[in-house]
C-alpha cells in the first residue's frame, strides 16, 4: 500500500482477478472517492494497441508540423534568395530583399546584400572607366586618321603583290605619277 498526499493506492486480489484500488480524499468536503479498476483490463493488449495508435498519430502530426515549419522558416526564404540570385546573375542589381530573419539565413542575406552593393559600385566604376577609355580611343583614332590622311597625301608609297601587281598607291604617288588609283591598281 502506498500513500501520497491525498490518495492511497493498493493492489488486491479478488478471486482470480487483480484489482487496483485508489482511495482519494477531497479535503474541502471531507469526502473519500474509491476507484476500483480491473488490473487485467488496464494492461490489456487493446489498451496498448490504442496507445500505440495514438502515439503513432501524434508522431505523424509532429512530423507534419516540423515539415511545415521547416518549409516556412528555411525553404521559403531560400527560394526567395534563389530568385534574387537569378536576377543578379542576369544583371539586375536593383533587387529588393524581403528576408528579414536574424538567424544564419538572415546573415547570409545581409552579406549577399552587401556583395550586391559592392558589385553595383564596381560596375559603375567600370562603366566610367570604359567611357573614359572610349573617349581616349576615339580621340586617338581621330588623330591617327588625320596622320594617315597626311601620310597618304605627302608620302609616296605603293604596295604590290608577289607578281608585281600594284595593290595600293598613295595619293602622293598618284599625283607624282599622273595616274589615278583605278589606272595604277590591278
Amino acid at each position: 500500500m502506498t500513500q501520497q498526499q491525498n490518495y492511497i493506492t493498493t493492489n488486491l486480489k479478488f478471486g482470480n482477478s487483480n484489482k487496483l484500488i485508489v482511495l482519494s480524499k477531497i479535503k474541502n468536503i471531507d469526502w473519500i472517492i474509491i476507484s476500483i479498476v480491473d488490473f487485467e483490463k488496464l494492461i490489456d493488449d487493446s489498451f496498448f494497441d490504442n496507445l500505440v495508435m495514438v502515439m503513432f498519430v501524434a508522431f505523424i502530426l509532429f512530423v507534419v508540423f516540423i515539415v511545415f515549419s521547416l518549409n516556412k522558416l528555411v525553404l521559403n526564404p531560400i527560394r526567395k534568395l534563389h530568385k534574387i540570385v537569378d536576377k543578379v546573375m542576369n544583371g539586375d542589381f536593383n533587387v529588393e530583399f524581403k528576408i528579414t530573419t536574424t538567424d544564419e539565413l538572415g546573415k547570409l542575406c545581409e552579406h549577399f546584400r552587401q556583395m550586391i552593393d559592392k558589385i553595383k559600385e564596381q560596375t559603375i566604376w567600370l562603366e566610367m572607366q570604359v567611357q573614359e577609355r572610349t573617349k581616349e580611343l576615339e580621340l586617338a583614332n581621330k588623330e591617327l586618321k588625320i596622320f594617315i590622311d597626311d601620310f597618304d597625301k605627302n608620302v609616296i608609297v605603293s604596295r604590290s603583290n608577289k607578281e608585281g601587281v600594284i595593290t595600293y598607291a598613295s595619293k602622293a604617288f598618284e599625283k607624282i605619277s599622273g595616274y589615278s588609283q583605278g589606272e595604277l591598281l590591278g
